[in-house]
């Protein structure tokens, strides 16, 4: 009856609930009636359950339960703090036994996506601290971040189109910091942003091919936004970082810009595999068409310039 919010508000004063939290013959009682009540009052649990972080190897059993019970919006800032803090390695979405992560961000992903980007970026960045010592080519193959997901997909896509700007905010720094590890100087590296590697269903490829969407979105959801994701991967020599700067201007609408820069380094425009996406911006950059009547009416317009026979422009093509 005390998960119920008019019943939880009712008793809490004169530091009920922390007595009863605080009480080896209430803890227990109270803990289950908290984790249903954080659903409705979940800013209020959060201030409940914080004193109890780090404490016991219990209280670290409940916390969790708490995550992945009781998740909304209000708790994402003590499930950051959780996963950050190596409190929340063993979260697992609570249906199935063989669940991961992803599981737990499904509702979020569709009712919440900023703050479900929040922990998609906290996720990552204790990922890459958890494996730092074997190397980033071992991420995605541990314990703690698995190659596959059946729920990843689903999860990352529905953030990347609904909140494009904090997905980029919380996901590019990570691919970029991946890409640019000497542990990633090369494919035999285990580099795991390699553009050959686009597509895919492992979590890698979903995080990358997301990534590519919300970036591709940031122009008409957030033109500045846009302009400072493209300074950072401008900023990256990696090839991942190129990819992707290709991809993005291809949508950003200026032309001149993105043709100075495929120009400015080799690299922009003969890596194997970059033949669509250059192509794609060159045409995204050209005069439109003429319409039809529009060429006839230059063809018998004496002031239009004779078109020469001769051979055209050779379209860009790399090195064999």
């Amino acid at each position: 009856m005390l998960a119920l919010p008019a019943w939880f508000d009712a008793a809490d004063h004169d530091g009920r609930w922390e007595r009863w939290l605080g009480g080896a013959e209430t803890l227990d009682a109270a803990f289950a009636e908290l984790l249903v009540a954080a659903r409705h009052r979940p800013e209020r649990a959060t201030e409940l359950v914080r004193p109890h972080i780090g404490t016991t190897p219990e209280w670290r059993q409940r916390l969790l339960t708490l995550m992945e019970w009781s998740l909304t919006p209000g708790l994402v800032d003590l499930a950051v703090d959780l996963i950050q803090s190596g409190q929340a390695d063993e979260a697992r979405g609570p249906l199935a036994n063989n669940s991961d992560f992803w599981p737990l961000l499904y509702g979020l992903s569709e009712t919440a996506p900023v703050p479900a980007a929040r922990l998609v970026g906290a996720y990552l960045d204790r990922a890459w601290t958890q494996e730092l010592p074997a190397g980033p080519s071992k991420l995605f193959g541990s314990e703690y971040l698995s190659a596959h997901s059946q729920t990843a997909s689903a999860v990352l896509s529905r953030i990347a189109e609904a909140a494009p700007k904090p997905y980029v905010d919380n996901i590019l720094p990570f691919v970029l910091r991946t890409a640019e590890s000497d542990d990633a100087s090369d494919e035999r590296s285990g580099n795991r942003w390699l553009y050959r590697q686009w597509g895919g269903s492992s979590v890698g490829a979903e995080l990358l091919s997301s990534l590519d969407t919300a970036l591709r979105a940031l122009p008409a959801a957030d033109p500045a936004a846009a302009v400072d994701a493209l300074t950072r991967l401008r900023g990256s020599a990696t090839e991942i970082a190129r990819f992707l700067a290709c991809r993005l201007y291809t949508v950003l609408g200026a032309a001149d810009e993105a043709l100075d820069w495929l120009c400015s380094d080799q690299r922009n425009l003969v890596w194997a595999g970059w033949t669509v996406p250059a192509g794609r911006l060159v045409n995204s950059s050209r005069p439109p068409r003429p319409t039809a009547p529009q060429r006839t009416q230059r063809a018998h317009d004496p002031a239009t310039p004779h078109r020469s026979s001769g051979p055209r422009p050779l379209a860009i093509r790399p090195p064999p």
